[in-house]
């Protein structure tokens, strides 16, 4: 009986040190209570792969993925099909999170979830009812790595849409809506709104009196016409000599414009070019001869330019003269 009896447990703790074949059948459970090593790439094939319920890897996480080699990842999920997601995780519970990554370094900078996507979305969270991705850094909480674009799909946002301070929202339109304070939003750039205002050395863009300008001559009441302000220009001849002095994508310009002359008392209108008519003027004059000069601002068409809409009295010639543009 003594020598049967060590002879099964010598058998059971030699059977406890050599790897062995894990089965079950389909849809049964597998238990693990042992640790097994190997160096080849395990498969698990079949059904939903695999499932641990409440399981009890490291602290409270049911399954724990653990690499200590330089660069290699801990857990790695691919996907190839249409639609597919290489990593999910959802949470149900309160104050849950469906994806949480925290990084615990010893100085040196670290990610907590880091996404890559060569035409994709790299990192996409989704939330029925509170945030789809929180970062919390010591650098940044959001960081764009590569791009340094992070894009924003429209949505509809006004000066009193429902959100909370902080907010980032870009409509239909393309302008960017800042959300300073609960349901309060403030247009921060776009077609709606003007961006940054850039002052320049003044350069001379148009004078109706010297032939080497485009659209050169003298206004003749009830006259316009669409001058272009993108390029400084000598003032004698009328050569460029600043290219896009206001740059590609300014929204409007400061500018001078100045009346030299007059046959008779009038008044000019300075308007975007795309506008054909007005009511408003930017400058009067009450004498015949009068040299008079006024500034003003104007926002401009899609091509950089303005018209010049003469009243109906008075010949004259303008010269205009930017200070500075909004883009």
């Amino acid at each position: 009986m003594g020598r049967g009896v060590a002879a099964v447990a010598g058998a059971a703790v030699a059977g406890l040190a050599s790897s062995s074949r894990a089965e079950a059948a389909d849809g049964d459970p597998v238990l693990l209570g042992q640790p097994n090593t190997g160096t080849d790439t395990t498969s698990i094939a079949g059904g939903t792969t695999v499932r641990v319920d409440d399981g009890t890897s490291s602290e409270l996480a049911s399954l724990q993925g653990v690499h200590s080699v330089d660069g290699a990842a801990g857990v790695r999920g691919d996907s190839s099909g249409a639609s597919g997601r290489g990593v999910f995780g959802g949470a149900t519970g309160d104050g849950g999170y469906g994806l949480f990554g925290q990084f615990s370094g010893d100085g040196s900078p670290g990610t907590g979830v880091y996404g890559i996507s060569n035409d994709g979305g790299g990192v996409v969270g989704i939330s029925t009812e509170g945030v789809g991705v929180v970062g919390e850094g010591t650098s940044w909480d959001l960081y764009a790595n590569a791009s340094g674009r992070i894009g924003l799909d429209a949505s509809a946002v006004g000066p009193t849409t429902s959100g909370g301070a902080g907010t980032l929202a870009r409509d239909g339109d393309g302008t960017l809506w800042y959300c300073f304070a609960p349901n309060r939003w403030q247009r921060l750039s776009g077609l709606a709104v003007s961006g940054g205002y850039a002052p320049i050395d003044p350069v001379r863009v148009f004078d109706s009196r010297n032939e080497g300008f485009p659209g050169a001559g003298v206004f003749t009441p009830f006259s316009s016409r669409v001058i272009s302000v993108a390029d400084g220009r000598n003032g004698v001849t009328g050569a460029v000599t600043t290219p896009d002095a206001v740059p590609a994508g300014a929204t409007a310009i400061t500018f001078n414009v100045t009346i030299d002359l007059t046959n008779a008392p009038g008044f000019l209108s300075v308007v975007p070019g795309d506008v054909e008519s007005t009511d408003t003027s930017t400058i009067n004059w009450a004498d015949a001869g009068a040299v008079i000069a006024n500034g003003s601002q104007s926002r401009l068409d899609d091509a950089r330019r303005l018209r010049l809409i003469a009243g109906p009295f008075a010949e004259f010639h303008a010269i205009v003269d930017v200070t500075g543009y909004y883009l």
